[in-house]
């Protein structure tokens, strides 16, 4: 292969990642964004997240925060800040709503007084790519100024969902608790 052709392949790849985020951005923006595409919801959130998911991600990590700070900031947000990606969420009465590249509104569908919450997706801007999601976050002390924040993340995607995924979550797992970890 030559030079230019190479640098043509390049160029191209490049637009087309470019263009990429352009329309993901697009779909994103606005009040409509989180909300431009519905979900489907599964019959058992708690089953969903624990067993039916095609993707689901457990992570744990202690904070050094009294349980009420840690159970006020869950409830208030923000929980997680990825850039220009994801951040949130927003919350307003029990509409949970995450902004950035990928945005996606949730509602609270179980609460517990102080110490956990669980969620359901009900709307997400990225089209045709994930059927459901769910989330549950839980708050445990640990001693008097220390907490440990567990977190769960399940995703049935549209199209790929019959594939076996969850064994992925090993490598997100990390991922995921950096990003958690530094809003807290």
């Amino acid at each position: 292969m030559s030079t230019s052709t190479i640098v043509i392949i390049v160029v191209a790849v490049a637009a087309a990642a470019l263009i990429g985020v352009l329309t993901l951005a697009a779909l994103s923006a606005g009040e409509k964004g989180p909300r431009r595409f519905s979900l489907s919801a599964p019959a058992d959130t708690a089953r969903f997240i624990d067993r039916d998911a095609a993707w689901a991600a457990t992570v744990e990590f202690d904070v050094r925060r009294s349980v009420d700070a840690a159970w006020q900031q869950i409830l208030d947000g923000p929980i997680v800040s990825i850039g220009p990606v994801l951040n949130g969420p927003t919350v307003v009465g029990v509409t949970r709503t995450y902004h950035g590249i990928i945005a996606a509104t949730a509602e609270v569908v179980e609460q517990s007084n102080r110490s956990s919450i669980t969620t359901l997706g009900s709307a997400i801007s990225i089209p045709v790519v994930v059927k459901s999601f769910a989330e549950r976050l839980t708050v445990a002390p640990v001693n008097e100024s220390s907490s440990r924040v567990t977190y769960s993340l399940a995703i049935q995607p549209r199209f790929i969902g019959f594939l076996p995924l969850r064994w992925t979550a090993v490598f997100v797992r990390p991922v995921i608790t950096f990003f958690l970890k530094s809003e807290f």
